[in-house]
C-alpha cells in the first residue's frame, strides 16, 4: 500500500534524524558516516520495525484521519 511506504519512510528518516542530531548534540559526532553512528540506527530500525506492526501502527484506521 501506498500509505504504509510513505509511513515506513517516515519512521525511518525519524529514527535516523533523531539519532544524528543526539549525536552532534552530545558532540560525539566525529563523521556522520562512523560505525558508532550506524550501530546505532540499525539496532533501532530494526526493533522498530519489528514492534510496529505488532502494535498496530500500520492499520488504516490508526493512520486515517476523520473527515
Amino acid at each position: 500500500n501506498k500509505n504504509i511506504k510513505f509511513l515506513l519512510l517516515g519512521d525511518i528518516l525519524s529514527v535516523i534524524i533523531i539519532s544524528i542530531s543526539g549525536f552532534l548534540f552530545h558532540g560525539e559526532a566525529k563523521t556522520l558516516f562512523s560505525y558508532r553512528i550506524l550501530a546505532m540506527i540499525l539496532p533501532t530500525l530494526i526493533g522498530w520495525m519489528l514492534i510496529a506492526p505488532w502494535l498496530e501502527l500500520y492499520k488504516q484506521d490508526i493512520w486515517l484521519t476523520n473527515k
